[in-house]
């Protein structure tokens, strides 16, 4: 059932309701719904994508898709989340090569 809810969310267009989905729900196949929607036109969805990388611990696709989109917040807390120094490395190596300065304060 959550499932067809968040199929018809995403044909809608209403990702405000999609996302409320994903965080109240666990019976979804999640990984099934960020793949299809990590190449979404609208970033709002690329983002939930993220999240749902984000939550399932497969911290690099979402590091990955937060960057593409410069939804750098989103990338640092998922580095951060990971626990994994190699990753909050590469993050930092990346804000460093692209210049985005304000992400070292």
């Amino acid at each position: 059932v959550n499932d067809a809810l968040n199929n018809l969310y995403l044909e809608v267009g209403d990702f405000d309701a999609l996302t409320r989905s994903i965080q109240n729900y666990d019976s979804i196949n999640a990984m099934e719904l960020a793949s299809q929607i990590q190449q979404h036109d609208s970033e709002d969805f690329r983002r939930i994508s993220a999240l749902i990388y984000r939550r399932n611990k497969k911290y690099e696709k979402s590091i990955e898709i937060s960057k593409a989109d410069r939804y750098y917040r989103d990338a640092i807390e998922t580095a951060q989340a990971s626990k994994n120094p190699k990753l909050v490395e590469e993050l930092l190596m990346f804000f460093a090569q692209n210049q985005e300065k304000e992400f070292f304060t």
